[in-house]
């Protein structure tokens, strides 16, 4: 038996206790019996609780020995099961009496090792052992010894959690579901759950029990914190035992509510469960309970009104303190992982959702929390904004995380979202995660790849696969040689652009098809490239995802992306389609290349634009990423901040205002009546702001970008209204103040932009920078001005430095808030003081500087150039209007531009210095450009300076920094703007000024990095103005109002003298510059500039008289102007020896051309004179001829050789183009001469044929042929079209090289440089001939072009320019018709043939025209008008020379006779007929056909000189042309028809006498014929004086001469011929006529000719003498010329007549218009009208008008209005015969007129009868070498000699012939014929 118990029983007996006494006997004897160790503990533990009772001091030590016995016998034995300890601790706790005395004191080491006990031997108690130990625990309560209360409470709380903790855990592949989608509980999981209930019963029927008892306030407390942690600790599995939810809202809630009742909640105590004492506030104790249990039942659908309830209640508490320790246990309470219960929908046991009730906790949360920020108290509003910013981080953190309880809940929650048709947002994938699962394909893996080459015949495809193949080629050379940087692989990008383009070229231009000659220059195939591989790596990205992603690929899309790259770029579209059609699907980016490549390759895509995945499925074969849960996590929070986004802005907004942040707080005012502002203003405001940005953070996460842009909206308005508000109360106060709130605000954005750079959406940039925009305002506003000229102008240089530095103050190093605002700077208003105010808006400033920096270094390109967009629009979005008098110096754009072009500057040289591919720079460049062209053109003038200042640095940065690829023309995209601005002349003369100094500094230091930028410089400097002083003085007088001195004069010129040497210093730096291949791909806008060099200054004065102006400006001020034109002259010499060296070298340079095609598109003169002629006059002409033939033969023929020459020239030239860029240079060369200054003309001249000589010598024949022929002959022609025609020509469409479009006079040049450039190209095509030792083809089109173009020149009525062609034709002629082979000689013949025909025009015109007509018809259709102003006649006419000459010419030409007296140039009348056809077919030809006294006199002469040239060539292919001529002369002459047009044109010329006669022309082509028969004639005698020794020649002959005389026996008839049927009518075939046509046969006896054409001179001749005597012409009536008035034609018509249509012809001021009358017409009116009367007859002048014009003059009182007195000479005589009647004064003087007609057409034959004679005489044909009496050619002469003899009216040819008759013919003959 135990020692202890004998000690007990002892201790009894000594009280006298018998029943303790009792008691003790029965448990020793019951002890005694037992068998094991532990037999009878349970009684020994009754027994110890009764010794207990007693309350004996004594006794309670003893029986702690006893308990301290057994404890440690129960400690030391191992044989124990774990239910027996269980067991023995029960009995333990059982025996312990509730509140006994003995605990404090003696039992004290006994409760401490039954507390030992109970935490070492059982770690985990059964739910009915923990109830005792609760049990126990409140008794130990009720003790004073506050350590063991301590250690007993956190027993027994550790004791529970391990219970809680200790939970059946089943695997998730055991577990079992049932149908709708609950967890099924097995066994075990039941056993536990009955014990976890029965306990949390038992805790809640302790909270009853208590709650009646007033005074266990401890034991209250500590019931409190096991509830506590019982909610903590509850296993969500126990959602699916449903008595646990019935007990839940059945008894636990009531429960718990009931808390909130108890009188002890605001007690404030030292906690027993928590280890740490720091939160002695029951009531938040209470609150914490209750959340809880709000968030562990929120999942429960069944469940859902009972936390509501719960929820509800705990809104009603109302105190300020309540209130407070709400928001701090909400605080506490609300996690990432308890959020999702009070966000997500309730999903288990949910019968159903509506559209919200999952967020009506948190919507609660966020009432209760707005509630608390609207409330007075500080405080509490703080406590609500930190509470709501910790509600914000969790969510942020949930939806990053994704922290779900385990994957059921997740799952379930999906299904519920699925089942509600909630959106599901698909989650933005991390491509960079991906790349490991991109795997190579497989299937190409066996395909060896055959080396692809390229050749000429090689199709687009074949292009394409070359062109993937090295694309393959260059990925794995790259990963080869660990290409670690983006940068390093966009280098090696663009090498293989510049390998494959050169490749393209080089191939392709030896195709013959020249269409695909250059497919695509490097530029194209960069860009392609780079978006080729993003797509096909965004496709690969696609295919690890299902199909569930939207594509966003399409070939328009891929186009588009490349087309918009900024970059210059030429490609093939067909190339472009098949890349993308046979290799977008099948390329495989990462195939076979290295992880680390892979993230390069992979960093430069996202860096230009991210791929943007999103994907409700997880990627295939990826099981590392939580997918899903993220998934859910990012709906749920999506939905939430849809449905909670007003509650939440509404929680936050309002705070915003600067009348809210004043509002007086009881406390601080109360305080200290300071002026300094309360720090828990501040305070609030910085936690506003953090709500603001987690609120942003979370819409951005979300996928909500247009919510978080809202948030900076409704930040930047504040700053607005604030500004405005700011800005009216300025009106009173004078003053600008800085209020703290504006500082916070701008802070806010910039600190917010700064941290998460990469994650703003681009729609929020321009809140930003509206931010940005303020920040430069306040600065404006608040600064003083010398802060503010180093804020703006200065760019804040100093602080920025300090902030690098990092040394610099604390107000601008920390990027807080606070560190910017102190407290004692901000008076009670909110404003801050005004010393503090520019420090705290430069730290400001810095950090928007460093903004700006990171947005250049950190945003992909897409975002980057949005960014600038957003910087674009604002400078064109003006501030809200305000009223007048507010502070006029504010702004009127949002950005001040200034600080734009600030901004943009140093954005683009940050860009540029930055490791960025070039791509993105120029995709930049191509977006900031329109910027800087926008400022360079702002009419501030320091802005544009500063503007191109900005655009000189970036530029230099870029050449310095960025080497250009060979055929790149990246360089020439960065100096278009420069080329813009200059090209559109939109700047300022000093920006332009500028801008050259800019260009010339670029050149200087970078010559060699410009390469194709050289282009754009020259197009700048062919643009800028030289001779702009004097323009530019002007304008500034009339801006300024001080009068301009002499010495800014000579300044100005100062500065166009520096231009001139600074544009002299580039070209310098250009031709030395090294490289071939920049001189070649720029040579032609080089050329470009030269020659507007030349051209300068401006070579177009208005013409006075001439085109050719001699004479020099004095005034002009050319001294600046030497400086280029020489030095031009000598780079275009250095250009041609280039030229030459490529040429000789045969280099492969490839020149870049402007393709041209080469149309002649000037007119021809022939077209323009005679193409208003009649269309059926050409049929008459010649029936098989088409009008178009005869008159666009040298058009036609001219575009036919350009055609062929351009084609072969093309063929020679297609690889490098060489010539076609020195074909360039002739061609500019040859416009500059023709519109340069006089003053270089002749230097010009020389250097340009001596570059054409040059040229001959080193290319060839061809190419110098080709040079005359497509270039020198069609400028030549537009040249003299556009000066000699009145028309104007199409010499505007060839203005390639013009510099001005406004330039619409016409060239000119000085009379001597024409001649000069003429002559010498003449000089040059002769060379061309003597140097060939044969003609080919090229030759045989030299001279055809050129003798046609000089042709065509004899068509012009000008005097001038027909003399220069005649002179050239004549000289060519001269020169190398010794030399023509039988090609040549066809062609010339041709030409001389056409040319005759040209000039015989006009008269075959006239003829024709008054032949078809009868006198109505010409009263009907012909007017002539007469111009009385000879001087005007150039003006209006645009024909140089004036008209003097023309008088003296028709003397020449239609007055033979008259040239032996004086002659007198009559006053000039200068007339044109117009005639119209016959009206019955108007609609077909309705323009009248007119034809000009000049064209008709200058062609008339030309074709004399023609005939001149024919005649001295003596060739017998031409001789029938002499024939034609005097055909035409004799059908003038001689038809009768005609004899009223001679009288027409007699009354026009006034000639004296009145005879006009084509005998001069006659004489001359008669004289050349003859001359030409005179040989063969001589020839054929001494051949037949040979034979005639033969007697029997000699009988034939007399034989012959007995036939011969009778053939002449019997002369032509002369009958009066009858008038000629009016309509088509046949051309009259003269004797002449068939003598040409007998001349073209083959071979012809010359004997034979001559007595065929002395036949027919005596038959012409026996006529017109009959003629002559007879007058057989008295029944034709004259025609004269009748004033124009529209009234009397319808009397001049005959009544039966068809009304006349009137049709005007236009008509000049100071032209007359005349009708045509014949006598008849006039006698009719006359005699109608009765208006002769006799007794005014003896007062008019004489109607006869000897010797001058036969029209008749009638009495001025009676015919005044119907004649012209115009056409009479002053000197008339009186007429003595007065009395005969009108009628018979006219048919006498037609009589007389056509008696003097006749009489000179007879005269004219017998002179050349006289020369016939002659010349037979000179050449001894009449003497016969045979001795013979009778000559040869007597027989054949006879009857011509004979017609003379006897008719020859002249002395002399009578006289010779009679001799001759005399002596050769034979006196017998001539008796008997007389």
């Amino acid at each position: 038996m135990a020692q202890w118990l004998i000690n007990v029983q002892q201790e009894a007996d000594r009280m006298h206790n018998l029943l303790l006494r009792e008691f003790c006997q029965q448990l020793s004897d019951y002890l005694s019996h037992g068998t094991t160790l532990h037999y009878g503990r349970e009684k020994a533990l009754e027994f110890i609780r009764s010794c207990l009772e007693t309350e004996t001091a004594q006794i309670g030590i003893l029986v702690s020995q006893g308990f301290e016995t057994l404890i440690l016998e129960e400690e030391s034995c191992h044989e124990c099961t774990i239910q027996e300890k269980q067991d023995f601790l029960q009995y333990i706790f059982d025996a312990f009496p509730n509140g006994s005395p003995f605990v404090e004191r003696e039992l004290v080491g006994c409760i401490r090792l039954i507390l030992n006990t109970a935490r070492t031997q059982c770690l985990v108690l059964s739910g009915h052992i923990l109830c005792k130990l609760i049990q126990f625990t409140l008794g130990i309560l009720r003790t004073t010894n506050p350590d063991l209360r301590r250690e007993t409470c956190q027993l027994c709380a550790s004791k529970l959690e391990a219970f809680y903790n200790f939970r059946p855990l089943m695997p998730k592949e055991a577990r079992r579901y049932s149908e709708d989608g609950n967890l099924i509980l097995n066994q075990s999981e039941i056993d536990y759950y009955k014990q976890l209930l029965s306990l949390m019963e038992y805790q809640t029927t302790l909270v009853n029990e208590l709650s009646r008892k007033s005074d266990q306030t401890l034991q209250r407390i500590f019931v409190l914190e096991l509830h506590d942690l019982l909610i903590r600790s509850l296993s969500r599995i126990v959602y699916f035992y449903q008595p646990f939810i019935d007990f839940i809202w059945k008894k636990y809630s009531p429960a718990v509510i009931s808390f909130l009742g108890s009188p002890i909640i605001d007690a404030r105590c030292i906690m027993y469960v928590k280890n740490n004492a720091s939160d002695p506030h029951l009531r938040r104790t209470v609150y914490r309970i209750i959340l809880n249990l709000i968030c562990f039942i929120a999942p429960i659908g069944s469940l859902r009104s009972v936390s509501e309830t719960l929820f509800q209640r705990l809104c009603l508490s109302q105190s300020t303190n309540e209130r407070l320790d709400l928001l701090i246990v909400l605080n506490e309470v609300i996690t990432s992982r308890s959020l999702i219960s009070l966000i997500s929908p309730p999903w288990i046991h949910s019968t159903e959702a509506t559209n919200d009730s999952d967020l009506s906790l948190f919507r609660k949360i966020i009432s209760i929390i707005s509630e608390c920020s609207s409330s007075d108290d500080r405080i509490l509003v703080n406590n609500a904004y930190l509470c709501l910013n910790h509600c914000l981080e969790q969510l942020i953190k949930f939806s990053n995380e994704a922290v779900f309880f385990d994957t059921d809940e997740e799952q379930a929650i999906r299904k519920v979202y699925k089942k509600f048709g909630y959106p599901i947002i698909p989650l933005f994938i991390d491509t960079n995660n991906l790349l490991h699962l991109i795997k190579p394909n497989n299937s190409n893996r066996n395909e060896v790849e055959t080396e692809i080459n390229l050749t000429s015949d090689s199709t687009t495809l074949d292009k394409v696969q070359f062109y993937i193949q090295h694309l393959k080629i260059l990925l794995k050379t790259s990963d080869q040689q660990h290409i670690t940087t983006v940068s390093d692989f966009d280098d090696a990008l663009l090498q293989f652009s510049s390998f494959v383009s050169n490749e393209y070229s080089l191939k392709m231009s030896f195709s013959s098809d020249t269409s695909t000659t250059i497919v695509t220059n490097p530029d194209g195939i960069y860009a392609t490239t780079i978006w080729f591989l993003w797509f096909c790596c965004r496709r690969q990205f696609q295919q690890l995802f299902d199909s569930n992603i939207p594509t966003t690929i399409s070939k328009s899309a891929f186009i588009t992306d490349i087309m918009n790259s900024g970059l210059m770029l030429c490609i093939e579209p067909d190339w472009m389609d098949t890349l993308y059609d046979v290799y977008f699907e099948q390329f495989n980016v990462f195939e076979n290349v290295s992880d680390q490549f892979k993230s390069v390759l992979h960093q430069m895509f996202i860096d230009i634009r991210p791929f943007n995945i999103r994907s409700i499925k997880q990627a295939i074969d990826d099981s590392t990423s939580k997918h899903d849960a993220h998934l859910t996590a990012l709906s749920v929070c999506h939905r939430l901040v849809q449905m909670c986004w007003s509650a939440l802005l509404g929680a936050l907004t309002p705070m915003l205002t600067k009348n809210h942040s004043m509002d007086a707080d009881l406390t601080s005012s109360n305080l200290v009546l300071s002026n300094t502002i309360s720090e828990k203003f501040i305070e609030t405001h910085e936690l506003v702001f953090q709500g603001l940005k987690l609120v942003f953070q979370l819409a951005v996460t979300v996928g909500l970008p247009n919510n978080a842009c809202y948030v900076l909206h409704c930040v930047v308005s504040t700053i607005e209204q604030g500004w405005i508000m700011d800005n009216q109360r300025k009106i009173f106060t004078k003053q600008a103040r800085l209020h703290y709130l504006d500082v916070m605000a701008i802070n806010f954005i910039l600190q917010l932009y700064m941290n998460d750079i990469n994650n703003c959406p681009n729609i929020t940039y321009k809140h930003i920078l509206r931010c940005c925009v303020h920040l430069s305002l306040l600065e404006m506003q608040c600064c003083p001005p010398k802060d503010k000229l180093d804020l703006t102008l200065h760019q804040h240089g100093h602080v920025s430095y300090e902030l690098s530095n990092g040394n610099a103050s604390s107000s601008s190093n920390d990027s807080s808030t606070s560190s910017l605002l102190q407290l004692s700077n901000i008076d009670k208003t909110g404003h801050i003081h005004d010393k503090s105010c520019a420090n705290i808006l430069q730290a400001l400033s810095c950090r928007s500087d460093k903004l700006y920096e990171l947005a250049v270094r950190h945003l992909d390109l897409e975002s980057l150039l949005e960014f600038f967009e957003q910087i674009r629009l604002l400078t064109e979005t003006p501030v809200s209007k305000r009223t007048s008098d507010i502070s006029p110096l504010l702004p009127q754009n949002l950005f001040p531009m200034h600080v734009v072009i600030e901004r943009i500057g140093d954005m683009t040289l940050g860009t540029i210095a930055s490791l960025r591919p070039r791509y993105h720079v120029c995709k930049v460049w191509s977006c900031v450009s329109q910027l800087f062209i926008q400022g360079a053109t702002h009419r501030d003038i320091q802005l544009a300076k500063r503007t191109i200042s900005h655009m000189h640095r970036d530029l230099r940065s870029w050449l310095s920094v960025r080497p250009e690829y060979p055929h790149f023309q990246l360089n020439e995209t960065f100096f278009k703007p420069f080329e813009h601005l200059i090209c559109t002349e939109q700047c300022d003369s000093i920006v332009e000024n500028q801008i050259v100094n800019s260009i010339c500094e670029l050149v200087e230091l970078n010559t060699n990095a410009i390469m194709s930028g050289w282009r754009s410089i020259f197009a700048c400097l062919k643009t800028v103005k030289i001779e702009q002083h004097r323009r530019s003085i002007g304008s500034k007088n009339s801006t300024s109002k001080e009068n301009r001195t002499d010495e800014d004069e000579t300044e100005q010129a100062g500065v166009e003298l520096y231009r001139v040497n600074a544009i002299l210093e580039v070209l310098e730096a250009f031709f030395s510059c090294e490289n071939l291949n920049v001189i070649s791909q720029a040579s032609v806008d080089c050329l470009q500039c030269l020659f507007c060099y030349l051209r300068e200054p401006e070579p177009f004065t208005p013409m006075i008289n001439s085109p050719f102006d001699d004479s020099f400006d004095e005034n002009d001020e050319e001294h600046n102007q030497i400086e280029l034109v020489m030095p031009a002259l000598n780079m275009i010499q250095k250009f041609t020896t280039i030229f030459v060296h490529c040429y000789v070298t045969s280099t492969d340079h490839v020149f870049a051309t402007k393709k041209r095609t080469r149309q002649f598109e000037s007119t021809s003169f022939t077209y323009s004179s005679f193409s208003n002629f009649s269309p059926s006059f050409f049929s008459y002409l010649d029936p098989s001829i088409s009008s178009e033939t005869i008159l666009r033969s040298f058009e036609l023929k001219l575009v036919g050789y350009m055609r062929q020459l351009s084609d072969d020239l093309d063929l020679i030239d297609n690889t490098t183009h060489l010539l076609n860029v020195w074909s360039y240079m002739i061609e500019g060369l040859t416009d500059t001469i023709f519109s340069c200054s006089n003053h270089y003309h002749i230097k010009i001249i020389d250097q340009y044929f001596h570059i054409l000589k040059l040229t001959y010598d080193s290319v060839g024949h061809r190419f110098s042929i080709y040079l005359i022929c497509c270039v020198i002959i069609p400028w030549l022609q537009s040249f003299v079209c556009s000066n000699f025609l009145k028309m104007t020509s199409s010499l505007r469409k060839l203005t390639i090289f013009r510099r001005h479009a406004q330039r619409q006079n016409s060239t000119f040049m000085n009379i001597t440089a024409w001649r000069l450039f003429l002559g010498n190209l003449l000089e040059h095509i002769l060379y061309i001939f003597e140097m060939a030792k044969e003609f080919e083809e090229y030759h045989h089109i030299l001279f055809d072009c050129f003798q046609s173009l000089m042709i065509d020149w004899l068509c012009v009525a000008n005097e001038y320019v027909g003399r220069l062609g005649l002179s050239c034709i004549k000289h060519l002629l001269t020169n190398i018709s010794h030399k023509f082979d039988q090609t040549l000689r066809s062609i010339c013949v041709d030409n001389l043939q056409h040319a005759l025909l040209l000039t015989s025009l006009p008269t075959e015109y006239l003829i024709y025209e008054f032949l078809i007509s009868s006198p109505e018809d010409l009263l009907r259709n012909v007017r002539v008008y007469i111009q009385n102003d000879a001087n005007s006649s150039s003006s209006s006419y645009g024909i140089a020379n004036g008209d003097h000459s023309i008088f003296s010419l028709c003397q020449q030409i239609f007055n033979e006779h008259q040239q032996q007296q004086h002659i007198k140039v009559p006053e000039g009348k200068i007339f044109r007929f117009t005639f119209r056809t016959e009206p019955t077919i108007p609609a077909n030809d309705p323009s009248p056909h007119e034809i000009q006294m000049k064209t008709f006199v200058y062609l008339n002469y030309f074709h004399l000189q023609l005939i001149h040239i024919v005649g001295e060539l003596n060739w017998s292919e031409l001789i029938p042309c002499l024939s034609q001529t005097i055909d035409l002369a004799e059908r003038f002459d001689v038809t009768t028809n005609i004899f009223g047009l001679k009288s027409i044109l007699q009354q026009l010329f006034a000639f004296d006498p009145p005879a006009v006669t084509f005998q001069h022309m006659k004489r001359i082509a008669f004289q050349y014929l003859v001359d030409y028969l005179m040989c063969g004639i001589k020839d054929e005698l001494v051949k037949q004086s040979i034979d005639s020794a033969n007697s029997n020649l000699q009988q034939e002959n007399d034989e012959q001469i007995l036939k011969n005389t009778d053939a002449y026996e019997s002369f032509p008839e002369t009958s009066s011929p009858k008038q000629p049927i009016v309509g088509n009518i046949e051309k009259q075939v003269g004797f002449f006529s068939r003598f040409a046509t007998s001349l073209d046969t083959s071979s012809y006896n010359y004997i034979e000719l001559l007595k065929m054409i002395s036949d027919g001179i005596a038959d012409l001749l026996f006529t017109g003498c009959n003629r002559l005597e007879t007058h057989l012409e008295t029944d034709q009536c004259g025609l004269y010329l009748l004033r124009a008035d529209q009234d009397l034609i319808d009397k001049f018509l005959p009544p039966s007549s068809t009304p006349i249509i009137s049709r005007r012809s236009s008509v000049s001021e100071n032209e007359i218009e005349y009708f045509i009358v014949n006598q008849e017409m006039i006698c009719r009116v006359l005699n109608d009208y009765k208006t002769v009367r006799k007794a005014e007859t003896p007062t008019s002048p004489s109607p006869i008008q000897r010797k001058s014009s036969i029209n008749p003059s009638p009495s001025p009182s009676t015919h005044q209005r119907f004649f012209s007195q115009s056409l009479f000479n002053e000197h008339t005589k009186v007429n003595p015969d007065e009395q005969r009647s009108l009628q018979e004064i006219l048919s006498t003087r037609y009589a007389e007129h056509i008696t003097i007609a006749l009489k000179l057409y007879v005269d004219g034959w017998n002179d050349l009868c006289l020369y016939l004679a002659k010349s037979l005489q000179e050449n001894g044909c009449w003497f016969s070498t045979s001795g013979s009496g009778n000559n040869l050619l007597m027989p054949s002469l006879e009857r011509w000699l004979f017609v003379c003899a006897t008719n020859a009216t002249n002395r002399q040819l009578k006289n010779l012939l009679l001799d001759i008759l005399m002596k050769h013919g034979g006196k017998e003959a001539i008796l008997s014929r007389t």
